[in-house]
């Protein structure tokens, strides 16, 4: 997750976000 806005971080955990394939469309 490079280039990651902060408002995905703040919204998303660090816990789920690797848990979401794909969720804001990075890879």
């Amino acid at each position: 997750m490079v280039g990651t806005p902060s408002l995905i971080q703040i919204t998303v955990p660090k816990w789920i976000s690797p848990t979401i394939p794909s969720h804001h469309g990075a890879q």
